[in-house]
């Protein structure tokens, strides 16, 4: 049986870009990431955290922050509905703002446009077609020119100004974080080490503080023995074996 011959189109992700996006026309086809984003765009704030947290660091190579506001759009970049691709976009570009606080109206565009041409979805029969055509003036569409029409190229300037003209209104809900310290540079597996050695010791830190806790404010007239203890935290009585000794030292200390 004869191979199906591929169907592509080569296009500039943005005006003064060297690289070209091969887009295949091909159904059920996944269309080929292309790096770097336009202008170094970050994907999240680390960054910016790193600069707002840098007096934490004293040195060290990461830290443990309790609640920070991290944003990150990485993952909606995937399978863009055309169909929604206003709304989507506008999402994304919100968050490029806050990631990229810098960045011009027209850098804005570049890089949603970028991402519109990278991972919007392209309709796939006649159809689809004659629905998009019903959006607006899109007479001229078919499947190889359905995105990189003067429309969808003005919808994403319409799209940039308003971004840029109106603040952001969404929620950011903060998280607790490992940042590292931009001095230092971290392979990802010394990363990853950082994090373990910081969430293990911050995890054991309260666990100590529950188990003392505890002991402190005991008030049943059962007696406070490991078992007891266990069973009221909900913690297996290995765990709290392992910190009883420094547990009770602290009450005994805090007692005197």
């Amino acid at each position: 049986m004869k191979k199906e011959e591929k169907e592509t189109l080569l296009i500039k992700p943005f005006e003064g870009c060297d690289l070209q996006v091969k887009v295949d026309l091909k159904k059920n086809k996944k269309r080929n990431r292309i790096k770097p984003f336009p202008h170094n765009m970050q994907l999240d704030n680390m960054h910016l955290l790193q600069q707002e947290n840098y007096h934490r660091f004293n040195g060290e190579a990461a830290i443990y922050l309790e609640k920070v506001k991290y944003i990150r759009f990485d993952h909606e970049l995937y399978d863009i509905p055309f169909y929604n691709m206003g709304k989507k976009l506008k999402f994304i570009g919100y968050r490029i703002m806050l990631c990229n606080p810098h960045f011009t109206q027209e850098q804005l565009i570049d890089c949603l446009y970028h991402i519109f041409v990278e991972f919007c979805q392209i309709p796939q029969n006649k159809n689809n077609i004659e629905r998009v055509k019903k959006l607006g003036n899109y007479k001229s569409l078919t499947v190889g020119n359905i995105k990189f029409t003067e429309e969808n190229r003005r919808r994403i300037e319409i799209g940039a100004e308003e971004i840029m003209q109106t603040p952001f209104q969404g929620w950011i809900g903060k998280q607790a974080k490992v940042i590292y310290n931009p001095d230092y540079d971290l392979t990802n597996q010394e990363k990853k080490e950082l994090a373990n050695e910081l969430l293990g010791s911050r995890k054991s830190r309260n666990t100590l503080e529950k188990i003392y806790s505890t002991l402190a404010n005991w008030d049943s007239k059962e007696k406070p023995t490991q078992k007891n203890i266990a069973r009221e935290l909900d913690i297996s009585l290995r765990t709290i074996k392992r910190y009883w000794k420094p547990a009770k030292e602290k009450l005994e200390l805090t007692t005197i």
